[in-house]
């Protein structure tokens, strides 16, 4: 299992008055969606799932956070109010706002800080594999990759670390199947892309916790997704969000939190029925 062959129809970059330089993708015609994936290159996602959302009738934008390359990779740890200012000036000043949002993990925490700072630049959202505080799992490993970072220390050996990416992304169902495992270690194995702050995007994820009375004041229609198996944001933290928008609530079954990987069928589908096209 490979990600779909990703052409963007335009790419470009673009001076933000936040300091740093943005790359930019666009894909096909029609209603503006903006994707806004993990701390990965969003080609992994716009891979997977951006040919289904073009098909489906949406103008599909997806941008690189700062520290993903080609756009800039200031040195340190970022903060998901970093990303979200960068967005923010991205879409005034390219004038793609109000637009719908899909956000997905880290880019569920820049979606609810962009819903909450700027309505206006929102017509309506879709959070995928979301959640207020951090469950213990989560929070573990990112304190401990964080700390290993800081003492200097060397990655775990390639198939412990791809193993444990396994098992933190995708559900028990798929994992007893050797044809998924097999096809997408490729996937789990990939290297981040050269210059990647992935210390850096990883701080801003482990240190964002929104208080439930910010999300509370959100008004922008919003659906929330949550995944049965998901490990990294459970589906009660997902349920929980959703209850505080005073949003619809769907979950995606022997699913976890790779969901565009495991069900990008079902994903996009309850995506596209929100947002309409």
């Amino acid at each position: 299992m490979t990600a779909a062959p990703s052409v963007p129809t335009e790419t470009f970059t673009v001076p933000l008055r936040t300091g740093i330089t943005a790359s930019v993708n666009l894909d096909g015609a029609g209603p503006d969606l903006l994707m806004l994936g993990g701390p990965h290159s969003a080609e992994l996602m716009r891979g997977f799932i951006g040919p289904r959302f073009t098909a489906a009738g949406f103008r599909l934008i997806t941008v690189e956070y700062r520290g993903i390359p080609p756009s800039t990779v200031p040195p340190g740890d970022y903060t998901v109010s970093q990303l979200t200012a960068d967005l923010i000036a991205l879409l005034e000043q390219c004038e793609l706002a109000p637009l719908r949002v899909y956000g997905y993990s880290l880019g569920a925490n820049v979606t609810l800080e962009l819903l909450a700072e700027r309505p206006d630049l929102v017509e309506r959202a879709v959070l995928g594999g979301t959640r207020t505080t951090h469950p213990f799992a989560s929070a573990e490993m990112h304190d401990e990759f964080l700390a290993r970072v800081a003492a200097g220390e060397t990655d775990p050996p390639p198939l412990t670390e791809m193993l444990l990416r396994a098992r933190l992304m995708f559900g028990p169902r798929r994992l007893a199947s050797d044809a998924f495992t097999g096809a997408i270690r490729q996937v789990l194995e990939l290297p981040p892309t050269e210059g990647h702050n992935v210390p850096g995007l990883t701080a801003a994820s482990r240190r964002h916790e929104p208080s439930p009375e910010r999300i509370a004041a959100i008004r922008t229609p919003c659906r929330v997704i949550g995944f049965e198996h998901d490990v990294l944001t459970p589906a009660s933290g997902a349920r929980e969000v959703a209850r505080l928008l005073n949003a619809e609530y769907r979950e995606i079954g022997n699913c976890g939190h790779g969901a565009f990987i495991e069900q990008p069928r079902e994903l996009t589908r309850l995506v596209t029925e929100f947002l309409g096209a």
